[in-house]
Formats: C-alpha cells, structure tokens, sequence
C-alpha cells in the first residue's frame, strides 16, 4: 500500500483538485514535491520544477529561483533581492534577477514574448 503524499495542516486531501492557474500566487518545491500556494490554500503534488515551468510560463509565471515560480500577477513589489507575493518575501537568485526585473516589467507593461 503506498503512503499519501504529506498534506499541509491547512488542506485536506481529494486525490485530483482542479485549480484555476490565475488563482495561483507560486509554486514552492519541497523535495520531491511541489507545494501550490494559491487563493484557496495550500495543496501539494508530485511533480517537477521544470515540468512546471513550462506548463506555466506561458501564463504570467517566472522562475526566481531554483525553488520558486512565480505568478507575476501578484508581485507586490521587488527589493533587495526579493519579490513580495501576498506578504511572503521570496528570494530572487542573482542569476535570475535581470531576466526576473525584464519578465515582470514586460508583464507590467503588457508586453508578451
């Protein structure tokens, strides 16, 4: 019998969920897991970081770093290094910083790749 995947305090387990991609704040990876942060919670899956990010990118999703992708619909603001999503401060590597600062004045400004 093989073990549910851990579940967040705050979620219950259904199996399959069904998630608007807009309701999405970002992804978070934890091990071999992927933890959705969005409007109705949290719900963790199996899954990539990769795979992910290329099933979302074409909606508004940047990868800061190497553990996070994320909607930048809801960036709050960027600073010293981070971006604020929904009052979480999330490291933006210095790698992926200019390609984040573009991404997100580009999707500021409407303008699509």
């Amino acid at each position: 019998m093989m073990d549910r995947p851990e579940v967040p305090p705050n979620a219950k387990w259904l199996g399959v969920l069904k998630m608007e991609i807009d309701d999405i704040y970002y992804v978070e990876s934890m091990g071999h897991s992927l933890i959705y942060r969005t409007k109705k919670g949290e719900f963790t899956a199996r899954g990539t970081m990769k795979d992910m990010e290329e099933i979302l990118s074409p909606y508004g999703f940047f990868r800061c770093n190497k553990g996070y992708i994320v909607n930048l619909k809801y960036v709050d603001g960027v600073k010293e290094g981070v971006c604020l999503i929904n009052d979480e401060e999330l490291l933006i590597s210095r790698a992926k910083k200019k390609p984040f600062m573009e991404a997100l004045v580009n999707y500021m400004s409407g303008v699509t790749e």
